[in-house]
């Protein structure tokens, strides 16, 4: 019954924490591409686009390995103003398939399989999960 148990506990494999994911994140891309995501602690994020100052932002969710991503809205690149919600960017699922402190992988409909992020910084510890 031990050996059960231990096979069971042995088998579930990489969960996905919030603590890891909170932080600056950038999609590993060819340059100059560049995407970079910020998740706070308050389940908060943006997305920057190529260094613009416009961003998108929205919520975040982790259940298990599965983050979603919702209500995507982009500020306006030039005067910052919060323009409609962009149809497709609504809600993203991603499934992480491997969360470190320094790396992310994901997979997902929106991006396919393989999508990569390097962390480029963690966020203060007064704005991390405990």
């Amino acid at each position: 019954m031990a050996l059960l148990g231990l096979l069971l506990v042995g088998g579930c494999g990489f969960v996905a924490t919030e603590s890891k994911l909170v932080g600056i994140w950038q999609v590993d891309l060819p340059v100059p591409q560049k995407i970079v995501y910020v998740f706070q602690k308050d389940h908060t994020y943006t997305m920057s686009l190529g260094g613009k100052t416009g961003a998108m932002q929205g919520t975040w969710k982790l259940d298990g390995n599965l983050l979603t991503i919702d209500d995507g809205v982009i500020r306006g690149l030039r005067n910052n103003k919060r323009a409609a919600p962009v149809p497709g960017l609504g809600t993203q699922r991603n499934n992480i398939a491997r969360l470190t402190d320094s790396s992310m992988s994901w997979r997902s409909q929106t991006f396919g399989p393989g999508l990569k992020l390097k962390r480029l910084k963690s966020l203060p510890a007064s704005q991390s999960p405990q």
